[in-house]
């Protein structure tokens, strides 16, 4: 049965959540060069076929919030920035082998799972003690500003939100 959490068939005009988690666990991001490559990577691979609303870049593993108008956006721009970024580590680490754990996953959002998905990766770097907020957390970007008490989120939140974030253990 394929998994719930891998979309193979992309919808026109649609916003996606996808993640993926460095294999085993292990960190892909191992300096502020890393993160700044794989920036670079997102920008330079973007098209008008994609938008990119919001990332957030933790040290083994990431989330992109996604508008796709054409219906391969997601699967060109991630196929992209992915062997760009495997290509630089491999070459930098001298390391050889998978660096993400299998192909990144993708869950359609929609209506008020876009703000509750914002307001978990706004948390999410306090969540993991790297920084005091989303402002001052240098590896991400939200183009969409929600309104919301940034203390630590709710039981109740977190649960609303728990098919957003896939349930993989980040």
């Amino acid at each position: 049965m394929p998994s719930k959490y891998r979309i193979r068939n992309y919808a026109q005009n649609s916003t996606y959540h996808i993640s993926n988690l460095g294999l085993n666990n292990s960190e892909i991001f191992l300096d502020d060069e890393d993160y700044k490559k794989f920036q670079d990577f997102l920008q330079a691979h973007s098209s008008s076929d994609i938008e990119l609303i919001s990332y957030l870049l933790l040290p083994n593993h990431y989330h992109l919030l996604t508008r796709q108008t054409n219906i391969d956006g997601v699967a060109k721009l991630l196929k992209k920035v992915i062997n760009s970024y495997t290509y630089y580590f491999h070459k930098k680490y001298q390391i050889r082998g998978p660096l993400f754990a299998g192909k990144f996953k993708s869950v359609k959002i929609e209506g008020r799972e876009i703000p509750l998905l914002c307001q978990y990766l706004y948390s999410h770097p306090g969540i993991l003690w790297l920084a005091n907020s989303y402002k001052s957390y240098p590896w991400n970007k939200f183009s969409l500003e929600i309104t919301f008490d940034h203390k630590e989120l709710d039981k109740k939140t977190l649960e609303e939100i728990r098919h957003l974030i896939m349930d993989v253990g980040y």
